[in-house]
């Protein structure tokens, strides 16, 4: 492995075809820094999954044509079809471009750190001359009863177009097919199959796109849904025809399929001409489909990991990510899986996924790279049942088909869609657990801005052949689930907004509530939390890794869990302990700096090193868009507690290496404070005393015990009671402190034997004497700017504020040049961006609001009780700093 250096760049192989050529990788792209790749769309591949929004645009006057699973088929010749895998219908058909790129990778893609508002009033739509299209209902039905309704269930709100597939009996969406210069599509309509492929001709120069299809045998008369036109007719337009049906009108505007019984399988063709003249009787057609086999794996990047510099007991080494590579795509890691010889597979948010191999900090191998799927709509999940490679997109669970054993994916049958996935921008398919019985557990993001959707905020069960089983558990803003080691038992992370007051984890228990409600008007009670974290140091956790008590190669992180922060990358140590189910857990930050966004994580069956993957739109304060990168222990031991504990008499922490008494024995060394939280409507929670007033509590620490071997040391602690938050900081021989943060469900009493190691047998006496005697140390906070920046930092405020006028990526307004401004607000009024206003914006942040950003998916949380006077000062100071113009002068109003 190499040595990083700041700012590096160094050689990438690509093996293009058996050909070797060599390029420098240019540095890591940086928030501000142009993709070296920014067209999304992929020429040389038949499809793509996309949501596809025909409202207002065909058929004329409906508000409702709209396609949350939708393949988007380019046929060339600048023409494309937009295909409903839950009605399973042409949706449309158009000539002009691709869809406009309202999609959240297709629009971070090019400029990589804009995204899209929340809600649905901004998707993809098609873009060009719509050719032919259907509304919303079913693409196929029994000739005996065509409705033009659509006949799926509502669910909590009647408005929202979201709403699964259809019934098994009806029809259901199988698979698609990568033949190279065409897709074929596989679905089924009650017991019979259907087969179909599209493809765009050329006829005496005029243009044609024909849909041609092949029904299993079928005893009874069904109708396929050619197209719904814009205005009534008695007769079938001539720009129209079919082979193998009659085409009649229905209710004035449906071109309608009639297609009899048969023994034998049948081949239908459709004929749409894009010029709107007839179409000829000569039109030359095969009735047979491309099945062109392709391997696209055959292309390869060469790369490497590049050796990162200890910190601590811990190192980051990075992948250098192959740009350019034979793909001309960018790579966005979200998430990865590994086989148990170690080689590993990645997906992206682009869609594409990549198979890995000499991903292994024990050896210098190279770091080789196949793309062996792609086209797939905002996946964040991979995982393997056994050789089996399992996807979770937009689309719904997908399984990946090498049908020709030449590596690279030949279909991509869906698993199950057998769930609602909305169109709200962030319905995001978050994670997937699998099960031990071949089942699986998905998530699905619940903020839901436009529409309440029935699966939106749930964990769902899959059994082992892909029908839904359930909602096993809810109430989850964006939990990322993960399985507790091999136990079978599921936790997960959410991240604090609306209803949810600080970061926590929780255990996933069948038929629990976990106190999200979009949209809800009533509440029901949440069990305890294991653990929560405070804001400002884990402020969007997302994915939890379980790291093997057997695995030494992590050194001290054996057993533990780790809890991966996506807006300040790093990682949160928790412990847990053997309770189940987990009762109340400890989180302890690791010291240790990331330069790439975080969002995903996976142990090497290798090498034992953690792998995590991640890229940027939301809101993250990481040099770096996008990386895979890996943690390496450099050392057996670090300076963290391997367990700690909260007992009725205090605090226990217990370490891997022994420690000093000089200093471990001194109780001003330690600081405790403690604090609840509010679960409201309102983003976040401000921290609150034991007295119900805002502030927090400090509690004593009366005297310190350490344990013979010096590697465990006891904090006694009176009054100590059930908390949500409990913060320890203690300070270590170097200078630096450390921070461990507890919550404490219940109290258990030190047992004997720990006291007669302690040395102390009757806490009642200990704290009725005087405390031990400390040293006196002067901790002092400046009011200053320096602590302003300090606390921007700190206190997630980069995540959301730029200092430089840049609004691209984030949520709230940028604060330079705010002090002393007048402020637009969301009621009309104005008010003068002055020490009065911007104290109000930090303690009650709902109070006023500043135009355009009421619908903004990130709120500003109350920091009431959390920042005292002196820090809302600094902050207050440093925001002066950032005026460059005069201030305004006052509003005469």
């Amino acid at each position: 492995m190499r040595p990083l250096p700041p700012r590096f760049s160094t050689l990438v192989l690509l093996a293009l075809g058996g050909a070797i050529h060599g390029a420098n990788i240019p540095e890591h792209l940086a928030r501000e820094d142009t993709p070296y790749y920014q067209d999304y769309r992929q020429p040389d591949f038949p499809f793509v999954e996309a949501t596809l929004d025909l409202r207002g645009l065909a058929p004329a006057g409906n508000t409702t044509n709209l396609v949350p699973r939708a393949l988007v088929l380019p046929l060339g010749d600048d023409v494309y079809v937009g295909f409903d895998t839950e009605l399973l219908r042409v949706a449309a058909i158009w000539h002009g471009d691709f869809i406009t790129p309202h999609g959240m990778a297709m629009l971070s893609y090019a400029v990589p750190l804009r995204k899209l508002s929340g809600g649905q009033s901004r998707l993809p739509q098609p873009q060009g001359r719509i050719v032919a299209a259907t509304g919303l209902y079913p693409g196929w039905q029994p000739a005996a009863d065509v409705s033009f309704d659509d006949p799926r269930p509502r669910g909590p709100d009647p408005e929202e177009l979201g709403r699964g597939p259809l019934p098994t009996t009806d029809g259901r969406w199988r698979a698609i097919d990568d033949h190279g210069s065409a897709a074929t599509l596989h679905y089924t309509l009650g017991p019979v199959a259907v087969t179909e492929q599209f493809s765009a001709h050329h006829h005496e120069t005029r243009p044609f796109v024909v849909r041609r299809i092949e029904l299993a045998p079928h005893d009874q008369p069904l109708v396929c849904i050619a197209a719904e036109l814009d205005e009534n007719v008695d007769t079938v337009p001539t720009r129209f025809a079919a082979h193998g049906a009659a085409l009649t009108v229905a209710d004035g505007r449906h071109i309608i399929a009639s297609i009899a019984p048969s023994a034998d399988p049948q081949i239908i063709n459709i004929i749409y001409a894009l010029d709107g003249q007839d179409v000829p009787h000569d039109l030359p057609l095969s009735d047979t489909f491309v099945s062109t086999s392709v391997n696209r794996a055959e292309l390869t990047a060469t790369t490497h990991m590049v050796e990162g510099v200890p910190q601590g007991s811990y190192a980051v080494d990075e992948l250098a990510i192959p740009y350019p590579n034979p793909w001309q795509r960018r790579i966005r890691p979200m998430d990865i899986d590994f086989y148990p010889s170690g080689e590993a597979v990645m997906v992206t948010y682009d869609g594409d996924v990549f198979r890995m191999a000499g991903l292994n900090a024990n050896s210098d191998e190279p770091v080789t790279m196949r793309r062996i799927a792609t086209g797939l709509c905002e996946p964040q999940s991979i995982t393997l049942r056994g050789d089996e490679i399992f996807v979770f997109t937009r689309l719904g669970l997908i399984r990946l088909l090498d049908l020709d054993g030449d590596d690279d994916t030949d279909r991509y049958e869906m698993f199950s869609n057998d769930f609602v996935q909305s169109a709200e921008t962030r319905a995001f398919p978050l994670s997937m657990v699998p099960r031990a019985d071949g089942g699986f557990l998905l998530s699905i993001g619940g903020q839901q801005e436009a529409h309440a959707a029935p699966h939106a905020g749930r964990v769902l069960e899959i059994d082992a052949t892909g029908k839904f089983v359930r909602v096993y558990a809810e109430g989850l803003r964006n939990g990322y689930l993960s399985e507790f080691g091999e136990s079978g038992r599921i936790i997960a992370t959410d991240q604090q907004g609306n209803w949810v007051p600080a970061t926590p984890m929780l255990e996933i228990l069948p038929g629990n509530f976990y106190g999200f409600e979009p949209g809800t008007t009533h509440s029901r009670n949440t069990p305890p939390v294991p653990l929560w974290i405070p804001h400002r140091f884990a402020q969007s956790g997302i994915d939890l890794v379980t790291v093997p008590t057997d695995n030494r190669s992590l050194g001290d992180l054996a057993g533990s869990v780790l809890m991966l922060d996506f807006y300040k990358p790093s990682v949160v140590k928790i412990l847990t302990g053997p309770a189940d189910p987990i009762r109340q857990a400890v989180a302890v930050p690791l010291p240790v700096n990331f330069e790439v966004p975080l969002i995903k994580g996976e142990i090497s069956p290798l090498d034992g090193m953690a792998y995590f993957g991640g890229m940027q739109i939301w809101s993250c304060i990481a040099p770096r868009i996008e990386g895979l990168c890996r943690l390496r222990a450099v050392e057996s031991h670090d300076a963290l507690p391997v367990a700690a504990e909260a007992h009725a008499e205090g605090l226990r922490l217990q370490f891997s290496r022994p420690l000093d008494p000089a200093h471990a024995l001194e109780p001003s060394h330690y600081q405790v404070t403690s604090w609840s939280y509010r679960r409201t409507a309102q983003y976040g929670s401000g921290y609150y005393r034991a007295d119900g007033e805002p502030g927090v509590d400090a509690a004593l620490v009366h005297s310190v015990f350490l344990s013979s071997d010096r590697t465990t040391v006891f904090l006694a602690i009176d009054g100590m009671v059930p908390v949500e938050q409990l913060e320890l900081i203690y300070d270590q021989p170097d200078g630096s402190s450390q921070k461990v943060f507890f919550t404490i469900n219940a109290l258990a009493p030190l047992d004997a034997s720990t006291r007669a190691s302690l040395g102390v047998e009757d806490f009642t006496a200990l704290f009725a004497s005087a405390p031990a005697p400390r040293e006196t140390i002067h901790r002092t906070v400046s009011l200053s700017v320096e602590r302003g920046r300090e606390i921007y930092t700190q206190f997630a405020c980069a995540g959301c504020h730029s200092l430089d006028g840049t609004t691209e990526g984030f949520s709230g307004p940028s604060w330079k040049n705010i002090y002393q401004t007048r402020r637009p607000l969301t009621n009309g009024r104005r008010r003068m961006a002055n020490s009065n206003y911007l104290r109000d914006a930090i303690m009650d942040p709902t109070r006023d609001i500043v135009a355009g950003y009421d619908q903004s998916d990130v709120a500003m949380p109350s920091y009431r009780g959390i920042l005292n006077a002196d820090d809302v000062d600094s902050l207050i100071m440093f925001l002066e700093t950032l005026r460059d113009t005069p201030p305004e002068p006052a509003d005469p109003r």
